[in-house]
């Protein structure tokens, strides 16, 4: 029995964000452990797109609130020119991440 995957998604709030939420709520090996975003931070995920009402995921947070360390992977769902600067950071706090860009 495999462990399942602690994932973040940067940009959740997003469109691109929403599909890596919409792909990884169900599989089997993936538990959705952060959802960030910018202007929608502290909401559910629900209130920006309300067809994920059944799901159960954590709140929406800013990026610079997620403890990295505990993650195993991050999806990226950003705009290209922040990416860079966010996934610095996020690699700072733990080098074994695995990004998905």
């Amino acid at each position: 029995m495999s462990t399942k995957k602690k994932i973040g998604i940067l940009g959740a709030s997003g469109y691109t964000g929403a599909d890596a939420v919409r792909l990884l709520a169900r599989h089997p090996n993936a538990e959705i452990a952060a959802l960030t975003a910018n202007t929608h931070a502290g909401k559910a995920m629900d209130e920006v797109f309300p067809h994920f009402f059944m799901l159960d995921l954590p709140r929406l947070v800013e990026w610079e609130k997620v403890d990295w360390t505990k993650l195993d992977a991050v999806f990226c769902g950003l705009p290209h020119g922040t990416t860079q600067e966010i996934i610095a950071a996020v690699i700072a706090a733990n080098p074994a991440i695995k990004i998905l860009d």
